[in-house]
């Protein structure tokens, strides 16, 4: 009797360990899509691998710290493995993870898409290549990789940030602003619903630099074309922060009320709603915001200017904000066609 023949062949094993925001999850994501797509095969991080991929978040020395001991445990489950250090705190420090002794590449936030193709280069020279070799034939064309199995997907729609608030060191890690097109999210969107996502989440470093007036238009009609139901939300506190010219990190408040007034007109015109309004606020008193009722200018802002991280509106602010939102939905209200208590009853039943 003929005996088979077993050929072992080696599968290249990549772990990931991701620190920090969504969009550092979402490019993550994309390099395992594209490394599954090469043939190599995921593995967790707390598992042996040929190759682990830390992508690194530098907002505070808490998360500067955590990034060097992920490296540190790279290294201890396999001194052998190729180890990428990236992100942010790759950005910032580039040194302080090349210091750290087994670490092989170190790359910036604009090269990151660049890390598949420099992971496939370094193992195509032996594991790979040898065994497209072997076969005679070449690698048939592989399907595409399945997102992790997640209860919402993450949609990256715009990437970078140049404020230079006071106490932020992200536009020092990511300063190249850059929004999406539309056709492309819509794109991503369609395939993440292919692989039976219900929700997804768009996400970026500074989405108030997603242009609110030509921009939000185009994307609302897409959804609706799309049939999806959409919680739409505004963030105006966020796309609207600056260094004032004492050095204070403040919000002007009437581009925080302008934000809101453009984000609920484009949804009454477009005959969709608005979901939210997300802001930072406090009943104390403060002066960290300028403008306002009491016209509150750069210069008082020492007086009582207590946050210890993001400015906030003040309670006469906040109420006069809440007014605004209240008297918009009443137009938004008046304007929907009437229904008669009959109508409603009748299709009740």
């Amino acid at each position: 009797m003929r005996r088979a023949s077993i050929t072992m062949v080696h599968v290249t094993a990549i772990a990931y360990h991701t620190l920090g925001c969504k969009v550092n999850q979402y490019e993550t994501e994309k390099i395992r899509e594209e490394l599954e797509r090469a043939g190599l095969v995921t593995v967790p991080f707390s598992s042996p691998a040929d190759a682990y991929i830390i992508n690194t978040c530098s907002v505070t020395s808490v998360a500067d710290g955590k990034s060097r001991a992920a490296v540190r445990r790279a290294l201890r489950q396999n001194p052998d493995a190729y180890v990428i250090g990236a992100g942010c705190y790759a950005e910032l420090e580039p040194g302080s993870i090349r210091a750290i002794e087994g670490v092989d590449l170190v790359v910036p936030n604009a090269e990151k898409d660049a890390i598949p193709e420099r992971l496939v280069a370094h193992f195509a020279g032996s594991r790979l290549q040898a065994r497209e070799e072997a076969s005679g034939r070449a690698r048939p064309e592989r399907a595409l990789a399945r997102p992790r199995v997640r209860t919402r997907a993450v949609v990256k729609v715009q990437d970078g940030c140049d404020q230079f608030c006071s106490y932020c060191i992200v536009p020092h890690a990511r300063n190249r602003k850059w929004s999406r097109r539309i056709d492309d999210v819509v794109a991503e969107v369609r395939a993440l619903a292919k692989f039976g996502y219900k929700e997804v989440v768009l996400t970026g470093i500074r989405l108030g630099n997603y242009e609110l007036g030509s921009g939000l238009p185009g994307l609302i009609r897409a959804v609706k074309r799309e049939g999806r139901v959409v919680v739409w939300s505004c963030d105006p506190m966020h796309g609207n922060t600056i260094k004032a010219t004492s050095g204070y990190k403040t919000r002007p408040f009437e581009a925080i009320m302008t934000e809101v007034r453009r984000f609920m007109a484009i949804h009454q015109a477009e005959g969709t709603h608005a979901g939210g309004v997300h802001v930072e606020m406090t009943g104390k008193d403060v002066t960290e915001c300028t403008g306002g009722l009491r016209a509150l200018r750069d210069e008082d802002l020492n007086d009582r200017y207590h946050t210890f991280c993001d400015p906030r509106l003040n309670a006469a602010q906040a109420l006069e904000l809440s007014f605004l939102v209240a008297e918009e939905l009443k137009k938004e209200m008046a304007s929907r066609p009437r229904v008669d208590d009959d109508e409603s009853m009748e299709a009740a039943e």
